[in-house]
């Protein structure tokens, strides 16, 4: 595997068997593992996630990827297993004999769903086919933890002895917490672990031959007393895959508690998933929007800060997994007027952060009405942005370039500066950056709507210590400065055939 962190990353080219496969890795760039790179193509991930799609035989994957593609994502996010007690599909077959907890009949864990697995299959093969890398989750966190209520979790879960034919012994029956309860965690319970390694296995031979991002689980570092012992079976499983399928390689994560360690612990890990990493957390907006001097205005280079310190730390490729949830169980996003800005704050501080994000769905496609585009909205525009400049060559620049929280900025020294205001009216209008670096070299600017997209006018900025910009307006605003002639070529133009299914 690439290094150590949160996600799992397959490429290879589809349609043929594993041993048969050429392919192009996706993993981080050389000398810059922020992004990713695959094949000739640099890769900064958005999109928006759905979680119940694979269970659901009656949502059409492909209009769930169209849509996807439409609004400027390149990647979603969805769990292998999430919710199949309500929807038709689960990777194993329901046979019984007997009765599980939600009136259906048994699991076996030993006998797999020709049909699911077929839907998985043509899941990733139509990623491919559009240029979508998915995030898919072994073990859903809704599954993994409990309430002592009728929503129990764990009640319905096909690893609770109550719902499977596999005798097994060790984890908690009906309707316990097993949210903390560390026994689907134990790696001395042999049973289990088999079945679980089975699980896994199956899922890598069925799709490890298409661009596939891993993710060992939703918040189940959040929610349980998770051990290191856990994850780093999954770290070795991982690497053991790989040594026995050469060709292939994989990118692994894990969505955790920060606090927990364990990206310290755990050296194989690749990408680094922040979404619970309280300091990498999206702010709330409260109050006027206009107003409120406390608001995610004045948070977007705190995020950025952060992300920058968490990069610095593993060297690894960061992504949040769920940076915002539509609707979000905390603040509906479309609820009153201010979430959109939250929202695109929220997305532009993690990309000038040098991280990669997916927004999260919990329900079916009917969330994709209007009034719930939120973060549709603001991440067309985003990608616009990302792909109109070389930012696979581009960092951070937290407090040397603009020393306030008036501005946040990547750059290439000296090449390429990309800045991002987050309000005019909150700033003044205005922001000053220091250039000197570039001496007295004179960039092509322009100025970036992210509320409705486009580029304005192009106008000369020289180099030097304390070049002002002038806001158009009081809103929010990115300008982009590249040197005459050297804008190369953009990610758009580079998108590589590792994506392209023959």
């Amino acid at each position: 595997m690439f290094c150590t962190c949160i996600a799992v990353i397959v490429v290879l080219m589809a349609g043929q068997p594993l041993a048969e496969q050429t392919h192009r890795a996706l993993g981080p760039v050389l000398g810059n593992p922020r992004w990713l790179v695959c094949g000739s193509e640099y890769v900064a991930l958005s999109g928006n996630g759905l979680w119940v799609l694979l269970p659901d035989k009656d949502m059409s994957v492909a209009e769930h990827n169209e849509h996807a593609v439409r609004w400027g994502a390149n990647s979603n996010r969805t769990s292998l297993f999430s919710f199949c007690h309500i929807e038709e599909l689960a990777p194993w077959q329901r046979r019984g004999p007997g009765t599980a907890n939600d009136g259906k009949p048994k699991y076996d864990l030993n006998a797999f769903s020709k049909a699911y697995w077929q839907r998985a299959v043509a899941y990733v093969r139509d990623c491919a086919r559009q240029g979508i890398y998915p995030v898919i989750q072994f073990w859903g966190e809704c599954y993994i933890e409990g309430h002592p209520d009728a929503e129990n979790r764990w009640n319905v879960h096909p690893f609770n002895p109550d719902n499977n034919v596999n005798d097994l012994a060790g984890l908690p029956m009906g309707m316990a917490d097993a949210g903390t309860d560390d026994a689907f965690y134990n790696t001395d319970n042999a049973p289990l672990i088999a079945l679980q390694d089975r699980f896994v296995k199956k899922a890598l031979d069925e799709l490890a031959a298409f661009p596939v991002i891993w993710d060992i689980g939703n918040e189940v570092g959040l929610d349980t007393r998770i051990s290191h012992k856990w994850i780093r079976h999954w770290a070795h499983f991982f690497d053991a895959y790989e040594a026995s399928h050469p060709g292939i390689t994989l990118l692994l994560t894990v969505d955790t508690n920060g606090a927990h360690g364990h990206y310290e612990a755990i050296e194989n890990l690749d990408v680094v998933n922040v979404h619970g990493f309280h300091e990498s957390q999206p702010f709330t907006l409260d109050g006027d929007p206009l107003s409120n001097p406390d608001d995610s205005r004045v948070h977007v280079k705190r995020v950025q800060a952060a992300l920058n310190r968490r990069f610095l730390t593993f060297k690894k490729p960061l992504i949040n997994t769920r940076i915002v949830s539509d609707p979000d169980r905390g603040r509906p996003l479309p609820d009153r007027p201010g979430n959109a800005l939250e929202t695109r704050h929220i997305l532009w501080a993690y990309f000038f952060g040098g991280a990669h994000f997916i927004s999260f769905r919990t329900q079916r496609e009917q969330s994709w009405a209007a009034p719930f585009l939120t973060t549709e909205h603001q991440q067309i525009h985003l990608r616009e942005f990302i792909d109109s400049f070389e930012f696979w060559k581009c960092e951070p620049r937290v407090g040397d370039v603009v020393a306030g929280d008036d501005a946040a900025v990547l750059a290439e020294t000296g090449r390429q500066y990309a800045f991002y205001a987050p309000n005019g009216n909150h700033f003044n209008g205005r922001f000053t950056a220091n250039l000197s670096e570039a001496a007295d070299a004179r960039f092509l600017a322009r100025w970036f709507d992210p509320r409705h997209g486009g580029f304005g006018e192009p106008f000369s900025v020289t180099a030097g210590p304390s070049v002002v910009f002038e806001l158009p307006t009081d809103q929010d605003w990115a300008v982009l400065l590249t040197l005459p002639g050297d804008c190369g070529a953009t990610a758009t133009s580079m998108m590589g055939s590792c994506q392209q299914v023959k």
